[in-house]
This record gives structure tokens, C-alpha cells and sequence, in this order.
């Protein structure tokens, strides 16, 4: 249902005003879609928008992972520790995160955090 999903986070990011954490959720959607371009596109109006206000590292990983893009993702992972991004907590249970679970420096990461 991924159609679905898309056009709630369109309208999600709509009627917020453009969070950054909707239009990360909508980046994520186009990517665990397949819809790469429209990930990447995103990817690139989150990371501008970074240049003037906070967006949270975390959810651009979410994105990179989606999109089977594990160094990128562990880049961003990086970033959010170094914030102490608060969705960090959710390290090993973020369905968003799939992809790299099999990936040790996943592991690494959830012991630095003291979460494993």
C-alpha cells in the first residue's frame, strides 16, 4: 500500500507547513516504494534545508537505508549519535532500519548507545 502511504505523507507535509520529519517520513515511503528519484529528491530538499534549520539526522538515514545505501546511512547514524538524536532509542526496532540489521557496525553502534 504504498501509494497509500505516499499520498498521507504528501498531505502530512502539507498541512505541517514541510517538518522535516514529514517530509522525511515522505523521502522514506518513496524509497521503500522504489520511487529512487523522488527519494533522492527529497533527500536533497532535506539536506538544503538543513543549511537553515535543524533536521534530524536520524530520519535522513531512515531514508538512505531504504534506499540500500548502508554507508550513507551509517554517516547519518553517526550524525544522529553525535546529536543525541532522541529516535537513536529506537536503533533496534526501527522497521525503517531493516536493511541493516545484518550490517555489524549496526551492533557497534547499539553498544555505544548502550542499547544491546
Amino acid at each position: 500500500m504504498y501509494q497509500e502511504a505516499i499520498d498521507q505523507f504528501q498531505y502530512c507535509v502539507k498541512v505541517s507547513g514541510g517538518l522535516p520529519a514529514m517530509l522525511a517520513l515522505l523521502g522514506h515511503a518513496y524509497a521503500a516504494a522504489g520511487r529512487q528519484s523522488e527519494a533522492e529528491a527529497t533527500l536533497d530538499e532535506l539536506q538544503a534545508m538543513a543549511q537553515k534549520r535543524y533536521v534530524p539526522s536520524y530520519s535522513i538515514a531512515a531514508i538512505y537505508a531504504a534506499l540500500g545505501g548502508p554507508d550513507d546511512a551509517f554517516t547519518w547514524l553517526e550524525r544522529a549519535y553525535d546529536e543525541r538524536d532522541s529516535w537513536m532509542v529506537y536503533l533496534g526496532l526501527d522497521p525503517r532500519l531493516d536493511r541493516l540489521q545484518a550490517d555489524p557496525r549496526l551492533a557497534t553502534l547499539l553498544n555505544r548507545i548502550q542499547l544491546s
